[in-house]
């Protein structure tokens, strides 16, 4: 009778393990196509990039790729900047020349009527997955500047260039997104 228990011990230890490593597969399936149904916020993922090179030098964080998923959508660098200790003029959009040639996103300056803060507004002309990169400097020519890089999906070294070639110059008109 002992060995009889044994037995069906270790059968239920067994069942255990492999109930286990299927919940754990169904796990990892269901928390990927949740993941596809409900994207990252791009304001969200620019402003904690903007966070985190804030005040220092930074030649490129890591690529993130962002889902815009509304056409139309605006997003301005006052927006940006509110929850870092960066000002709005301080910001720059850059995009890579392929994805300018889309037409996608459509960037414009803008000057607020209540401040002489200046803006940049990023416009979202369709719903497009693109590449993002953030780099700046905070001394560069006696005053932070800092650009957001745009690229399309999978052009990780265009769009790393853009960035650092636009703060580095102190000139994004060479990576300019479409201007409406």
């Amino acid at each position: 009778m002992q060995r009889g228990q044994a037995f069906e011990t270790i059968m239920m230890v067994i069942a255990v393990i492999v109930a286990l490593a299927i919940l754990g597969f169904l796990t990892g399936i269901l928390g990927n196509l949740g993941s596809m149904f409900n994207p990252s916020d791009p304001v969200k993922t620019m402003t904690s990039a903007l966070q985190g090179i804030a005040g220092q030098y930074s030649s490129g964080t890591s690529p993130q790729v962002l889902a815009f998923s509304q056409s139309g959508q605006n997003i301005n660098t006052i927006q940006l900047t509110s929850n870092t200790q960066l000002s709005s003029d301080e910001v720059y959009f850059a995009c890579t020349s392929n994805l300018k040639k889309t037409g996608d996103l459509v960037v414009t300056s803008s000057q607020s009527t209540s401040s002489t803060t200046a803006s940049q507004l990023l416009t979202i002309k369709n719903k497009v997955t693109v590449e993002m990169v953030a780099c700046g400097d905070p001394s560069h020519n006696g005053a932070p500047y800092y650009v957001i890089a745009f690229g399309v999906q999978g052009d990780t070294t265009g769009t790393s260039t853009a960035c650092y070639k636009s703060f580095t110059s102190g000139d994004t008109s060479g990576y300019q997104c479409s201007t409406s």
